[in-house]
């Protein structure tokens, strides 16, 4: 009896070694990815601003506008849905004398496009017009939204821990690699910078700030 109780308490404390062990490598890798993740930053938000580099690799807007937003290149906006995504920058450029960079972004309401707007005026404290594009889901905000394309809240917030917490998600593991050939490449394919229905563009020597 001594013998089995002995094998069993063996056995026992093994498997809580083992789980102990595992969960302590699990959360070393998820650290060391989250370390990666925050240090490439995959969608360019200026955190932590280590690499200089302006702009991301051709990519949809609802994670592009991150980049785009905060361009020093510009000193105006337009912001909306797909009722203003068509709004020409170039052709707004040349009516007014401004830098505009297009935030519009399908399938989003007034949630969505304010929290635009406060991104793009923390960056752009000295912005001279917006742009935006107001229609019927302001009044009936439970319209707008996609579950299929849902909105990255949190690539956009003031708050660093919601941002670090964004990070852990399967989408930015796979855009990681991408990341770091941009950041690599002399010249990459690059999203266009004013978001115009031209997708992509040579980057710049501009410096993102």
């Amino acid at each position: 009896m001594n013998s089995t109780s002995d094998e069993l308490t063996v056995g026992v404390g093994a498997w809580r070694r083992f789980a102990r062990d595992f969960v302590i490598g699990a959360t070393a890798i998820l650290a060391g990815l989250l370390a990666i993740a925050y240090v490439l930053d995959p969608f360019d938000t200026g955190r932590p601003g280590l690499f200089a580099k302006a702009g991301v690799r051709p990519q949809g807007p609802r994670t592009a506008g991150a980049s785009r937003g905060r361009d020093p290149a510009f000193n105006a906006a337009v912001i909306g849905n797909s009722h203003v995504q068509l709004l020409s920058p170039e052709r707004l450029d040349a009516l007014t004398g401004l830098s505009f960079v297009q935030l519009s972004i399908v399938a989003t309401g007034p949630k969505e496009q304010f929290l635009l707007v406060d991104w793009f005026m923390r960056h752009h404290p000295g912005a001279r017009a917006l742009v935006i594009g107001a229609d019927r889901y302001w009044c009936q905000p439970e319209l707008a939204g996609s579950d299929q394309a849902p909105f990255p809240f949190w690539l956009y917030s003031r708050s660093p821990p919601e941002y670090i917490r964004g990070l852990l998600r399967f989408q930015v593991l796979e855009e990681l690699p991408r990341r770091a050939g941009y950041l690599l490449s002399k010249r990459p394919a690059r999203a266009r910078p004013d978001g115009s229905t031209g997708t992509t563009s040579r980057p710049t020597s501009r410096p993102a700030t």
